[in-house]
């Protein structure tokens, strides 16, 4: 629709009264609903990874109190980030999240996003916590 044709619609429009005027707005409502773009598909995370392995492998060890940072990009804007840590929800809506374990154990941390109301996929990882290695040193006896 070019300005001129749109300029007269809307003086037509502006004429109408009552139950005409009513279904003219409802119908540029239903209009501006299909223009506005809204994300068909899901978002998906297509990329992760730790600071201790710096690669995508959803499977580490690592030592006890050690921080590890887990970072994640998607395909699309994300409203909001989910994590979870031991299947405990953390309330950190960014697209990293550092944490550390206090004892030796299998544990895990989880997050998928969200946008427009889709959910993305979500990506684990598990995490093996244990001891830091104690290295001996052999005193030389005299």
């Amino acid at each position: 629709m070019n300005k001129l044709s749109a300029c007269l619609y809307l003086q037509h429009a502006c004429s109408l009264t009552g139950e005409y005027q009513m279904k003219f707005v409802a119908l540029l409502l239903l209009t501006a609903m299909l223009i506005i773009p809204v994300s068909a598909s899901n978002p998906v995370i297509d990329t992760w990874y730790n600071n201790r392995t710096n690669n995508d492998t959803n499977d580490l060890t690592i030592y006890i109190n050690e921080i590890v940072k887990f970072n994640v990009t998607a395909n699309q804007s994300i409203d909001e980030w989910n994590w979870t840590k031991d299947e405990v929800e953390q309330n950190h809506n960014y697209d990293n999240f550092s944490t550390s374990w206090n004892s030796v154990g299998k544990y895990n941390i989880s997050v998928n996003a969200t946008n427009n109301t889709n959910i993305s996929n979500t990506i684990i990882w598990n995490v093996t916590v244990q001891e830091e290695e104690t290295k001996s040193v052999n005193p030389k006896l005299a």
